[in-house]
């Protein structure tokens, strides 16, 4: 099992690949829903973004990368680390911090492949899920999610 801290964020990620997380604290969250096939308008506001990959030993590991939407998938420079997680079948994520102070940070996760070798590889990510997520406030509205965080969840389509 995999396991990290953010702040009062923790996730693991066992040997199977599931994924479980916990907060501690008393300030909420904050998610909003948001249809998959906003993500690439959702993207082009944003500028730095982090591939997060994982293996079955290591801990996550999280790398800044250029992050394009190319065909209804994100493509991102990886370097050798992300390249041998993807291509140990392992699931993906990519983040980008809010835009401005106080806004939602954008996280996908999705199922990858490697394209091209070497310096030229590329992680290719089809999209699965993704969320825009913040610290609840007093005035934020209900989370579309029915959890006590301000998300915006971005579903696949049916």
């Amino acid at each position: 099992m995999s396991s990290a801290a953010f702040g009062r964020l923790t996730f693991s990620i066992g040997r199977d690949g599931a994924f479980s997380g916990t907060h501690s604290g008393s300030v909420g969250h904050v998610s909003i829903k948001v249809e998959l096939d906003k993500l690439a308008e959702e993207m082009a506001t944003r500028t730095i973004g982090y591939l997060i990959t994982v293996d079955s030993e290591g801990p996550p590991h999280l790398g800044q990368a250029n992050l394009h939407w190319v065909e209804g998938r994100i493509v991102a420079g990886a370097g050798k680390t992300a390249c041998r997680h993807v291509a140990a079948g392992r699931p993906v994520s990519v983040m980008w911090p809010p835009v401005e102070e106080g806004g939602h940070t954008l996280i996908v996760d999705g199922t990858a492949e490697i394209v091209g070798e070497g310096d030229a590889a590329e992680v290719h990510i089809t999209p699965t899920w993704a969320i825009l997520h913040r610290r609840s406030r007093p005035d934020s509205p209900p989370s579309a999610t029915g959890c006590k965080d301000d998300c915006v969840p971005m579903t696949t389509s049916e």
